[in-house]
C-alpha cells in the first residue's frame, strides 16, 4: 500500500508540472495528492498543506486544512511536519490570509510561512 501512494505522489508532481508528455493539469495534482495523503503519504500530506496555505492549484486559502495535513505529516512521523506543528501552536494559527506565492517571497504577516520555507529546503 506505501508504494501506491508514493506512485500518486508522484504522479501529482507529473500533472503538476506536465512532465513525461502529460498535459499541466492542476485538478488532477490535487486529485493524486489528496488520494496519496488520504492513504497517509506524509509528502503528499505537507504538499496539500503547502496547498491550502498559499492557494495553490486553484484551492481557496483555507489555513485550518493546512494545520489538519500538516499535522497529519507530523504525526505520521515528517520531522520537518513536527518541527512546523511545535512552532504554530504556541502562538496559535494566525495569517493575514492574503495570498504568497510559491516561488516568491511569502507574506511577513504569515505566522504559518515557517512550513513554506521548511517544507522546501
Amino acid at each position: 500500500e506505501a508504494g501506491f501512494t508514493d506512485a500518486q505522489y508522484l504522479l501529482g508532481g507529473v500533472y503538476e508540472f506536465g512532465q513525461y508528455g502529460l498535459e499541466k493539469d492542476e485538478k488532477a495534482a490535487v486529485e493524486m495528492y489528496r488520494n496519496a495523503a488520504d492513504g497517509g503519504d506524509q509528502a503528499a500530506q505537507c504538499e496539500l498543506s503547502q496547498a491550502y496555505h498559499l492557494g495553490r492549484f486553484g484551492l481557496d486559502v483555507d489555513q485550518e486544512k493546512a494545520f489538519e495535513y500538516v499535522q497529519k505529516a507530523a504525526r505520521g512521523g515528517s520531522s520537518k511536519a513536527k518541527d512546523i506543528v511545535k512552532s504554530i501552536e504556541p502562538i496559535g494559527f494566525l495569517c493575514c490570509g492574503s495570498a504568497c506565492s510559491f516561488h516568491a517571497e511569502v507574506c511577513e504577516c504569515c505566522v504559518f510561512d515557517e512550513f513554506a520555507s521548511e517544507m522546501h529546503r
